[in-house]
């Protein structure tokens, strides 16, 4: 940089516009990967949330709800064909992941999970 200066000072200025803005778009570039991660973790969290919801309201329904809703989700894996097929340690796991999915889906959504995550200190 010093010899280009010496032999062309009028350069200077243009030089450190443009070592200006790259720095900034730096900056900016990295402020917005921090906020890209950032998100990334909330949505991340947000998707344990809803799982471990799911989880806990299994466990809370009594023996025999728990015992209708994997009846029906067996009785749907039975109308699709798929009941046959499965292995019966693959069946079971099956129709938890079923009841499991379904419950998740009645779990907040995500911007009211977020407004009450604020909210808690």
């Amino acid at each position: 940089m010093g010899v280009i200066l010496t032999y062309a000072p009028e350069l200077l200025p243009n030089f450190l516009v443009v070592y200006r803005g790259l720095a900034e778009r730096r900056r900016d570039d990295e402020a917005r990967r921090e906020a890209e991660s950032a998100a990334r973790g909330l949505r991340l969290e947000y998707q344990q949330f809803r799982e471990s919801f799911a989880v806990a309201a299994r466990e809370r329904l009594p023996d025999s709800a728990r015992q209708a809703i994997a009846k029906e989700r067996t009785d749907l894996l039975r109308r699709e064909g798929r009941l046959e097929r499965m292995a019966p340690e693959v069946r079971e796991r099956e129709i938890t992941a079923l009841i499991l999915r379904e419950i998740e889906e009645q779990a907040p959504p995500y911007a009211e999970w977020l407004s009450l995550r604020e909210a808690v200190p």
